[in-house]
């Protein structure tokens, strides 16, 4: 395997390894969702390989609800048709807020740099990327510095502007790439009221592919549920399936790097079939290669 793989790799790992919440500040939280008619039957913890991720306080029968987190608690951004830009003004708006009710969940986001996605990479590691990868970070990258000069503004569902009030120069680009992986990494899309949501605690729950736990509609009930998809013992760890990734997917719309499935769905750069000259790779196979 190449040695961009490993730098990525290792750039996955800072923000992960640097990001853990406070012990302090998930308790808060908890009690936060529990005061506001919320449930949770699972806790906060590290697993073997040294990671934070969502335990199970209690056996847990296939089929019941592992928490339950009020709509009071979760923070909505937006449509799944508004624009690219609003979940991160959005999300921006609380952190800007001095007295934001969020404060609980957001004690307990990733500092600045120890987040990372296709919305804050670094350029020093744009060479990495195969052709259609750096163009969606220079896409996304490009549209809010548009955003943020204000030449986008036809095509915004909502500009920083109304949003955030009279910024006078008081937004920064970097905070718009930090609101962007914030949100990106942690929302899930809604079908039922078409939207994307943020809920806490269970945005701490770690992928697993074809992992059986599930969300409930969030249709006319004013909360989420997590559902258990099986048995659950006291202390296993929970997980949540974002889906079939490609490591280089991961990567950039999540900021980690998943378990080599079999066969392992590698970046496109390592992949032996790997064609630097070509524009598109639709003809690489996913095998397990030497």
């Amino acid at each position: 395997m190449r040695v961009s793989l490993g730098c990525i790799v290792t750039l996955v790992l800072i923000a992960i390894s640097a990001g853990e919440p406070q012990l302090n500040g998930m308790r808060d939280l908890e009690a936060w969702v529990i005061a506001h008619g919320g449930m949770t039957k699972a806790e906060y913890g590290y697993n073997k390989r040294g990671f934070r991720g969502i335990f199970a306080k209690e056996a847990i029968k296939k089929g019941d609800p592992i928490m339950i987190i009020p709509a009071s608690c979760s923070i909505n951004v937006g449509s799944l048709t508004g624009s690219f830009l609003t979940p991160s003004l959005l999300l921006l708006r609380e952190l800007r807020h001095p007295d934001s009710r969020f404060k609980p969940y957001l004690n307990i986001f990733p500092k600045r740099d120890e987040v990372v996605n296709a919305c804050n990479l670094d350029k020093k590691y744009w060479h990495m990327l195969p052709a259609p990868l750096l163009n969606m970070v220079q896409g996304w990258q490009g549209h809010m510095e548009a955003a943020l000069n204000g030449e986008v503004n036809l095509h915004l569902e909502y500009t920083p502007r109304e949003v955030l009030g009279n910024i006078n120069g008081s937004l920064t680009l970097d905070d718009l790439k930090y609101a962007c992986a914030l949100s990106s990494t942690r929302y899930v899309s809604t079908n039922a009221r078409q939207r994307l949501m943020m809920f806490p605690l269970f945005d701490l729950m770690n992928h697993q592919h074809q992992c059986l736990h599930f969300l409930s509609n969030y249709d006319e009930a004013d909360e989420e549920q997590v559902i258990a998809g099986k048995d659950v013992e006291a202390g296993e760890e929970l997980c949540y399936g974002y889906g079939t990734m490609r490591d280089d997917y991961a990567v950039m719309h999540y900021g980690f790097l998943p378990d080599l499935e079999d066969p392992p769905r590698l970046l496109e750069l390592d992949h032996h079939q790997y064609d630097s000259s070509s524009m598109h790779q639709s003809n690489l196979i996913e095998e397990r290669f030497e």
